[in-house]
């Protein structure tokens, strides 16, 4: 299994309720597309699964697919 990234994805830790430096905890997720008013391609579905296959993955999808 393999993740696309888009790169309009924005993502912000809390580093101060994070007690482990190497693993932040994630605050906020969101399309800097969709919050600058434009269009995103992707609809801000900005981390997408994918088999090896190339398959998408969704919540249909079984293990070894």
């Amino acid at each position: 299994m393999y993740f696309n990234v888009c790169p309009q994805l924005i993502v912000r830790t809390d580093t101060g309720n994070s007690t482990n430096w190497d693993y932040k905890q994630i605050s906020v997720c969101q399309c800097k597309a969709l919050t600058e008013g434009k269009e995103c391609k992707y609809k801000g579905n900005c981390v997408t699964a994918h088999n090896d296959n190339g398959t998408k993955i969704n919540h249909n999808s079984k293990i070894g697919d």
